[in-house]
């Protein structure tokens, strides 16, 4: 997740045009901004996550701007509603996740808040409780365990960062089972200061692994959490990556690692870096760019590629050179196939949010409201002056190596 306060300083450093570019694969179609989505009224301003129900098709927004849920079909590509609580959030929604077998969505909010809404019917949400997690900050991002009825959600910008446990079912119900402190989580630097980011749930070794972007002592890490003994079981160190994004190959047990930037002192070299990591083997593989400087990741089982949302992808480290991207990688060929270039406009609103439809391999991107011929093509009849939602999809070759 961006930090709002830190965007708002880097907004004045960004006040420039992202050129977009398009990729066409070998005989295919070209792979790019296909569709828009807007709200019916008002503008996409600034947003957080975005998450795709799979097994509804329904893209969520976090849209922190309006104060919102925006809420999509991502089947027919069209708006479905905007959902306002009442009362309302106070500065988010920030993160937010969607359980696949029951359709209720957690969202962080600022004052240590996590609210449970049923969206079963996505057309009409509804609040079904506020949950205080005893912190002082925001809750941000989470993930979800279905076996144990638990929901894992951060608190990343507390003195102390911690995660809380919340239940599901029983009498467990929208309560904090568990916190735990992660003493150790230091903030990351630029955009992305979140001392903790993106969770995921892995059925088949029972755990939670969560990105640490950084720790007091320098590397960041993604530690494994067991959700029976409330536990941190296994630490690995992921080196120089400033981790941010994190998705799961549950298949292959493999680990998806989006970094915001490096430990390291930043080189042109050194900016593309995205990592495997394989959690039966325990290996740790770094992909070469050209992608990185992210933030959300997702990773698509259909297809096999893992999508990344580069706010601050820098290619010579000019100013004239930052541009926001969908990083895409082809987890069986280990190679970065694709950096696309997307129409974003300021650091206020910069790209850094995705989430993809497996069924249908579409790719949902909130971008911000701007003018530029990339978003606004009259042939396809897209446009963005509102900001919008890009849907992304079309043929994308297999590798660049030809294989």
């Amino acid at each position: 997740m961006m930090q709002r306060v830190t965007l708002v300083l880097f907004a004045a450093l960004m006040m420039l045009g992202f050129a977009g570019s398009v990729a066409w694969s070998a005989g295919g179609s070209e792979f790019g901004v296909q569709k828009t989505m807007q709200l019916a009224t008002g503008k996409l301003t600034f947003f957080d996550l975005t998450w795709v129900d799979q097994k509804q098709q329904v893209v969520y927004v976090a849209d922190s701007g309006n104060g919102a849920i925006d809420i999509f079909d991502a089947k027919k590509n069209k708006f479905i509603t905007q959902f306002i609580p009442t009362p309302h959030f106070n500065t988010g929604p920030n993160g937010m996740m969607v359980t696949p077998d029951t359709h209720q969505a957690y969202v962080g909010d600022t004052v240590s808040l996590a609210w449970h809404i049923d969206v079963s019917k996505p057309s009409a949400p509804k609040v079904v409780a506020m949950i205080n997690t005893g912190g002082s900050a925001d809750c941000d991002e989470e993930s979800y365990d279905p076996t144990d009825g638990l929901v894992l959600i951060t608190n990343p910008h507390e003195t102390v960062p911690f995660v809380s446990l919340i239940g599901t079912t029983g009498t467990n119900a929208d309560k904090v089972v568990k916190k735990i402190d992660f003493p150790n989580a230091a903030p990351g630097f630029g955009p992305f200061g979140s001392a903790l980011e993106q969770s995921v749930y892995d059925s088949q070794t029972g755990l939670f692994y969560i990105q640490l972007q950084q720790t007091v002592a320098g590397p960041g890490e993604i530690d494994s959490i067991d959700p029976k003994t409330f536990a941190v079981q296994t630490v690995v160190s992921t080196g120089n990556c400033v981790g941010t994004g994190l998705a799961l190959d549950e298949k292959h047990q493999r680990l998806f690692l989006g970094c915001s930037g490096e430990v390291a002192t930043p080189t042109p070299a050194n900016s593309d870096l995205f990592m495997i990591y394989d959690l039966s083997g325990g290996e740790l593989t770094t992909i070469a760019g050209p992608t990185g400087n992210s933030d959300e990741t997702w990773f698509d089982p259909h297809n096999g590629f893992a999508y990344v949302a580069n706010a601050f992808y820098i290619t010579n480290f000019a100013p004239d050179a930052i541009n926001a991207s969908v990083g895409i990688i082809d987890t069986v060929h280990n190679d970065t196939v694709l950096n696309f270039l997307t129409g974003d406009t300021t650091g206020a609103t910069i790209l850094h949010s995705i989430a993809v439809d497996q069924k249908n391999n579409h790719v949902f991107v909130p971008l911000a409201p701007n003018s530029l011929a990339f978003d606004n093509d009259a042939k396809k009849k897209t446009s963005c002056t509102n900001g919008c939602v890009a849907v992304l999809y079309g043929k994308t070759p297999k590798d660049t190596d030809g294989d």
